[in-house]
């Protein structure tokens, strides 16, 4: 009852002042404390999981969450306001991309879709197109839409419920199969071949040079014979626009990501917290971030009750629980592989009840920890 006054609570300060699409109940709210304006959502159909893995990422590439609250059976969203145009209307605009702008957002949508796809279990968008993208006045891309997102499932041989948008949906969206990353690949190449032709592939395949074949790849009726990744799409694009060989130019905020594809890395939900996204800015914080925990290590001393300095074996069993336990709590706060979910009382709507579950959790790990470092002490000791 209490989280359920404190959702009601948080919502209140959000007061409705205009409409977006009342079909699909989106509104204009304002906050009745700091005056800014957000876009609210009340969902019937949702996977609650996936706005919380947005939330908890913060990734550019989507609307900011703020709010995330489960009420009679529906998900109301709060999130950021977006101001610009979305893709749909610059093509109606403009008619069609050049090569270089729509490979740019295809490699955006590629970085951004492989947040979704790295995760444990892996997220499908499953309705990827240009109403779906929006071009901020900064020229920041970001997927406005992921109300048709779902879990993949490696043991099911089809979709329960049939989500998509004509012409842009994959044929295993209509019941021929289970949706997988390569659904939205498939979509990825209809949205390429619109930007280069104002066209969807059945009516005019583009003739773009290298374009023509990746959407041909991407749209190919058997999941087996598309791209496996959004990687390998995003590398295959770079190729196209000769990217490998820029460095000073527009690309150059690409170069790393080029140079992780040419080496064949890609996003990895099982990397260490910091790069698993491959998002210089995570990577280059990680590095900093570990090294301070090894450093905070080394530099550790242990002393006796009358201020000698204690044996090295004494001294390196506790520097090394140390460090663990540092890791542990890395490892917890990011929700490594999904820990806390697998914690008890991970699933649960109450968020004191999830975090005293896992600061004790964390307590009695600490501890066995400490324990396990003093009888490997002793055995070494003997």
């Amino acid at each position: 009852m209490s989280s359920e006054i404190e959702n009601e609570c948080r919502l209140s300060y959000f007061k409705v002042i205009g409409t977006v699409n009342e079909k699909h109940n989106v509104y204009y709210v304002q906050n009745v404390e700091d005056k800014k304006i957000y876009v609210k959502k009340t969902l019937s159909v949702y996977n609650k999981d996936v706005y919380e893995y947005i939330k908890s990422i913060g990734s550019a590439f989507y609307p900011k969450i703020y709010e995330c609250v489960e009420k009679d059976n529906h998900l109301i969203i709060i999130e950021e306001y977006i101001n610009g145009d979305t893709l749909e209307e610059i093509i109606r605009k403009r008619g069609m991309l050049s090569e270089k702008e729509t490979g740019d957002i295809a490699i955006r949508l590629c970085r951004a879709l492989s947040l979704l796809h790295s995760h444990v279990p892996a997220f499908i968008h499953r309705d990827i197109k240009p109403s779906n993208i929006m071009i901020t006045n900064d020229n920041i891309m970001k997927i406005i839409d992921i109300n048709s997102a779902k879990e993949f499932h490696e043991n099911s041989s089809e979709d329960t419920i049939l989500f998509g948008t004509k012409n842009y949906a994959a044929p295993e969206q209509f019941g021929f199969g289970q949706s997988d990353k390569r659904t939205d690949i498939y979509a990825l190449g209809v949205l390429i071949n619109v930007c280069l032709t104002g066209q969807l592939p059945k009516d005019k395949l583009c003739t773009s040079h290298g374009f023509r074949e990746i959407v041909k790849k991407c749209t190919n009726i058997e999941p087996q014979n598309r791209y496996n990744d959004v990687g390998e799409l995003m590398n295959d694009i770079m190729v196209v626009l000769g990217m490998r060989q820029q460095s000073g130019n527009q690309y150059k905020k690409s170069f790393l990501d080029s140079q992780l594809n040419i080496a064949g890395i890609k996003p990895n939900p099982r990397f260490l917290p910091g790069f698993r996204t491959l998002i210089w800015w995570k990577m280059i914080t990680a590095v900093l971030g570990y090294g301070f925990m090894v450093w905070l290590t080394m530099t550790m001393n242990m002393t006796e009750k009358d201020g000698s300095q204690s044996p090295p074996l004494e001294t390196n069993c506790a520097r090394i629980a140390f460090f663990l336990i540092l890791l542990m709590t890395v490892f917890l706060v990011t929700d490594y592989l999904g820990m806390r979910s697998r914690l008890p009382f991970g699933k649960s709507k109450n968020n004191l009840l999830k975090f005293i579950s896992a600061a004790v959790v964390w307590f009695i790990a600490a501890i066995a920890i400490i324990v396990l470092m003093v009888a490997v002490m002793f055995v070494l000791a003997a």
